[in-house]
C-alpha cells in the first residue's frame, strides 16, 4: 500500500462551548474550556488542555494565520513551494504506551501551518494527543458548520453540530476562524 498522507490536517488551541448535549437536552455545564483541537481529515478530536491559556508554552504555539510567509506550509499561500522542504523530515516523539518516532510529512496537507506542526510536536512530547486526554471525537460525516452570528458575546466564533451535539469553538483571529472553517468544510 501506498504511504498515508493527510489530506487536511490542523491543530490548535482554542476556547470550546458546548450548547447542546442531544437536539432536545442542554448540558448541565455551559462555560467555555481550553481545549486542543486537532482536525485529522474527516475526524474533530478534542483533548483536554491542562495548561492555562497565559501558560508560555502556549504562547509559542499560538494560534495564527497561513496568510503569513514565516507560518506557510499552506498551498493557500502563494510562497508555499519554499516552505514544503520539510516534508521529508521527520521528528521523534514519545506517547505513554511506547516510543516511537513519527513522521512529520504526514500531517502535511494543505492547510497545516508551521504553527500546526510545531504545537503537534510540543503537545506529543508532553502527551497531550495520548488517547488517554481525549474529550471526544467527532465524526464530519453529516455535520454542519457555520458562523455562529447569533452569538454576541465573543467574536470570531464557529458553531459545529456533530453527531448530535452542538458546540462552538472560539478563535482568535479572523484569519483563522477562516482557515478552520475552510480545512473543515
Amino acid at each position: 500500500l501506498p504511504d498515508y498522507s493527510s489530506t487536511v490536517y490542523k491543530l490548535s488551541v482554542l476556547q470550546r462551548k458546548l450548547e447542546w448535549t442531544s437536539p432536545y437536552h442542554m448540558p448541565q455545564s455551559r462555560h467555555w474550556n481550553g481545549c486542543i483541537v486537532e482536525l485529522n481529515n474527516t475526524q474533530l478530536n478534542i483533548y483536554q488542555c491542562p495548561l492555562t491559556l497565559d501558560d508560555p508554552l502556549l504562547q509559542k504555539v499560538k494560534v495564527q494565520s497561513s496568510y503569513s510567509s514565516q507560518n506557510s506550509h499552506s498551498l493557500l499561500h502563494p510562497y508555499h513551494h519554499q516552505q514544503l522542504s520539510i516534508r521529508n523530515g521527520t521528528i521523534s516523539a514519545f506517547t505513554n504506551l511506547e516510543s516511537r518516532p513519527y513522521n512529520e510529512s504526514q500531517y502535511i496537507s494543505n492547510y497545516t501551518t508551521k504553527t500546526d506542526l510545531q504545537a503537534l510536536k510540543t503537545f506529543k512530547s508532553l502527551h497531550l494527543l495520548d488517547s488517554t486526554n481525549i474529550v471526544r471525537s467527532y465524526s464530519l460525516q453529516y455535520g454542519k458548520v457555520g458562523l455562529a452570528i447569533d452569538y454576541k458575546k465573543k467574536d470570531f466564533v464557529l458553531r459545529l453540530r456533530l453527531e448530535c451535539e452542538e458546540f462552538i469553538l472560539e478563535f482568535p483571529c479572523s484569519e483563522a476562524i477562516i482557515e478552520w472553517y475552510n480545512a473543515i468544510t
